[in-house]
């Protein structure tokens, strides 16, 4: 009889035996469909863990076997108090083999000692995960063609990760591997204070310790699908409720969130040196997604020195995780030139054909030929960053609002743009306005704005408005909105909202003399929010141009300041 404790349990050749074993079973499923055929298979779990626990009875199925569940302790006799010994002896009595997770080291191990039928370790408190271990070093093999003189790179939890310990364990095994670990202490590079939960209890304790507004988001998402910027504990619970499957398996991840300009590099690693053709800098404030921002290269307000720990984390990361090939990063710089790291991307980037077209850079030949074995010497590439251009490239998000039925037009850290245009221009207003133009934005330098200012926003705000009636636009306003205007010298009509039992500004938008909508929230405020949607959603049905962000705002300001012809008295100066 044979139990699967700890990852040492096994030789490298009877790995390599249960290896050949499992591809010949993925390659011809059929003939193994009754290989457990009469057999019982028992998934003991004293902690939830979804996908592990279906991972073993799908295959136990898939094989033709049957499986007894515990789902969970309270289901069993442990819930009375009854011990493990004497659990898995009864468990023993009906199954031909036991797969058993418990957070507690050491307690696969006891079992086995009681039991009489073969118990496979499911993951224990020690950190150990033998099941888990064999299905990565499965993929490793089918990835890499082996398992010796590999360079793993070990990213995230080193200490409480079960993975990193059982992988290494096992990898140890063969011959010429080296591994490298990561952690933010060890490369001493900034990031935002995070934490993963895996219940709401703990989410709620962790907004508490790290301080509101927190970003909250799933372990793993694309296009920054459900992720939400929370200010309070009442919005964070219903979030967790509603909005995310939240478990040990698919823990949320709570961010602490930091307002300052966005930044990210794409870049290229060849495992000992590494080249960045250029840093690109969002005009939008961070909490907006990246795909939504526009993106100016080179940067147009982030110091030198800014600039210099960018470049220094770039390299540092790119070498230390042992890329090969693209790779992208995002920063955050607020305060005093302190640069955050938002995220690591180990692969190719949407802002790559932009990067690339901007600097005449080949990105995408060039790591090609990386992964392919030519380094960045070899290809006469010896700069780490490259010469910045003299011209100004912008690229901005184009979406398609009008054409989805009830998506909100409010940026956010979920991803709503549909495509992107570029502009270029020796002068950043133009390159702007080229762009946006491009998106098939109406950029028009006359008629009436509609304001509608969340209150912490409101002094950003003046300045921008004030522009727009220097310009000669007439300024509409929410109550509000246009008491705070008209207290600062600016003529503004007001328009009463939705939940003041009027539709006017609804009609006013309907009518079409409208240009442009500026629209802020406050998270907290949920009439304030509601009204903001409807805005937008007539807005956006009637062809006019919303703006969510006031630094999106101002870049129109200096568009449509360039292109306005101004008219005033002489000046004998």
């Amino acid at each position: 009889m044979r139990h699967l404790i700890d990852p040492l349990d096994f030789s490298q050749q009877e790995i390599a035996s249960l290896l050949d074993l499992a591809d010949r079973i993925c390659a011809d499923p059929a003939a193994y469909q009754d290989v457990a055929a009469h057999k019982k298979l028992a998934t003991l779990f004293y902690e939830p863990s979804t996908r592990t626990r279906l991972s073993f009875e799908a295959a136990m199925l898939n094989l033709g076997g049957h499986v007894l569940g515990f789902p969970s302790e309270t289901v069993s006799s442990a819930s009375k108090g009854e011990s493990v010994a004497d659990t898995i002896r009864v468990v023993s009595c009906y199954a031909d083999i036991v797969a058993m997770r418990h957070p507690k080291e050491g307690a696969p191990l006891r079992a086995s000692m009681y039991a009489r039928v073969p118990v496979i370790n499911a993951g224990d408190g020690g950190h150990a995960h033998p099941s888990q271990t064999m299905i990565d070093l499965m993929t490793i093999r089918q990835r890499k063609g082996r398992l010796d003189h590999l360079t793993i790179g070990f990213c995230g939890d080193l200490k409480f990760g079960r993975t990193v310990h059982s992988l290494t364990a096992a990898l140890s095994q063969f011959e010429g591997n080296r591994f490298v670990f990561i952690s933010p202490e060890e490369l001493r590079i900034p990031q935002p204070e995070a934490e993963a939960v895996t219940d709401i209890e703990s989410g709620v304790k962790a907004a508490a310790r790290i301080g509101y507004p927190v970003l909250v988001r799933p372990s793993y998402v694309l296009g920054g699908r459900a992720m939400q910027i929370v200010s309070n504990e009442e919005r964070l619970r219903h979030y967790l409720q509603t909005a995310v499957e939240i478990d040990v398996d698919q823990p949320v991840l709570v961010d602490r969130y930091i307002m300052g300009k966005e930044l990210e590099v794409d870049a290229i690693c060849d495992g000992k040196e590494v080249f960045i053709p250029g840093i690109m800098e969002h005009v939008e404030h961070t909490g907006i997604h990246s795909g939504d921002s526009i993106s100016v290269y080179p940067t147009f307000s982030v110091s030198q020195k800014a600039k210099d720990k960018i470049i220094d984390y770039t390299v540092k990361l790119g070498l230390r995780i042992g890329i090969v090939g693209l790779y992208n990063i995002q920063f955050i710089v607020a305060g005093e030139d302190d640069v955050y790291v938002i995220e690591v991307n180990p692969r190719s980037s949407r802002t790559v054909p932009f990067l690339s077209k901007s600097t005449g850079v080949p990105m995408a030949h060039i790591a090609t030929q990386v992964i392919l074995g030519k380094s960045l010497r070899e290809q006469g590439i010896t700069e780490v960053y490259g010469r910045e251009k003299e011209r100004w490239y912008v690229k901005a998000p184009a979406f398609s609002f009008a054409k989805i039925r009830g998506m909100d037009s409010y940026l956010s850290p979920e991803m709503k743009s549909t495509g992107e245009a570029i502009g270029y221009d020796d002068k950043l207003t133009r390159a702007l306005y080229k762009a946006l133009q491009a998106t098939g934005m109406h950029v028009s330098n006359y008629g009436t704005i509609f304001v509608t200012i969340a209150d912490h926003d409101k002094e950003q705000a003046l300045p921008l408005v004030k522009r727009f009636y220097d310009l000669g636009f007439n300024i509409e306003a929410t109550t509000g909105t246009a008491e705070f205007l008209r207290a600062h010298g600016i003529r503004t009509r007001t328009r009463r909202k939705l939940n003041e039992g009027s539709n006017e500004i609804i009609e006013a938008l309907r009518q079409g003399h409208v240009s442009y909508v500026i629209n802020t929230i406050d998270i907290n405020q949920h009439n304030t929010r509601l009204d903001g949607y409807e805005i937008r959603r007539t807005a956006v049905e009637n062809n006019v141009t919303v703006f969510t962000a006031l630094e999106t705002v101002k870049v129109l300001l200096d568009v449509l300041e360039e292109i306005t012809l101004r008219v005033s008295t002489i000046d004998s100066k």
